[in-house]
């Protein structure tokens, strides 16, 4: 059977990130792999098929509904938590003259159409829009890894 691709590992990880379900420091054994298990079997989700992500993606949507009374509710401290961290890589991977919170703001502007500042860029997000962000900053950061892998690649063949 056809494996998924990797844009379909991302919505997965993205979905499971902004429900807090990833942790990086022990990925075998946190909630989003544990789901994995549940639903499929496999330790992997480069390992599903088609339909294993398609009950994946059912099962992580429906945790989410049931741990979130409302989803129009403002940013938690977990999502506020996972896009800082996110802003801590994006700035040591490209940095910037700007702060992280001034390019923050920057983003929150670009992708949510929502005016913020740097003393409080999340101020005005909400649980949902947060999970959009999660993902678009998560999207920055591996374009600018695959920048760093292609600048090293091309100095070592110089």
């Amino acid at each position: 059977m056809k494996k998924i691709s990797k844009e379909e590992i991302k919505i997965l990880y993205g979905i499971a990130a902004s429900a807090g379900l990833v942790d990086n420091s022990n990925h075998n054994e946190d909630g989003f792999h544990q789901i994995v298990y549940q639903v499929s079997g496999k330790s992997s989700v480069r390992e599903l098929t088609q339909e294993e992500y398609k009950k994946v993606k059912s099962r992580l949507k429906e945790y989410i509904s049931l741990t979130d009374e409302n989803t129009d509710d403002m940013i938690t401290i977990r999502q506020k938590r996972k896009i800082y961290a996110q802003m801590i890589e994006l700035s040591e991977l490209s940095p910037s003259e700007k702060s992280r919170d001034e390019r923050l703001c920057g983003i929150v502007r670009k992708t949510l159409k929502i005016s913020s500042f740097p003393s409080e860029p999340l101020k005005w997000v909400k649980k949902r829009e947060a999970t959009k962000l999660i993902q678009i900053i998560g999207f920055y950061i591996e374009t600018e890894r695959n920048k760093r892998e292609r600048e090293d690649m091309k100095n070592e063949h110089g």
